[in-house]
């Protein structure tokens, strides 16, 4: 999970991910509900999975637990946290 991906304008971490060899899904959130949605779309159109919850406010806990329970809903589970 991350709660902001920072990346030069031009330049996407996601056209680099190795969707080819390795099963990456990915459950991200932001407080910015189209930056969410930005980073969900950059990370489909590389091949990912991702599910993008937002708006969310990490320093809330119940709203952390939210991002917690969505992904464990839609992936069954977490790896890395």
């Amino acid at each position: 999970m991350f709660s902001q991906v920072i990346r030069p304008v031009d330049v996407s971490p996601y056209d680099r991910l190795p969707v080819d060899d390795v099963r990456l899904r990915v459950v991200g959130c932001d407080i910015q509900t189209v930056a969410n949605d930005e980073t969900v779309a950059l990370v489909r159109e590389a091949g990912g999975q991702m599910t993008g919850v937002a708006p969310i406010d990490l320093t809330d806990p119940d709203q952390a637990r939210q991002v917690v329970e969505e992904a464990v809903a839609v992936y069954g589970g977490l790896d890395v946290v």
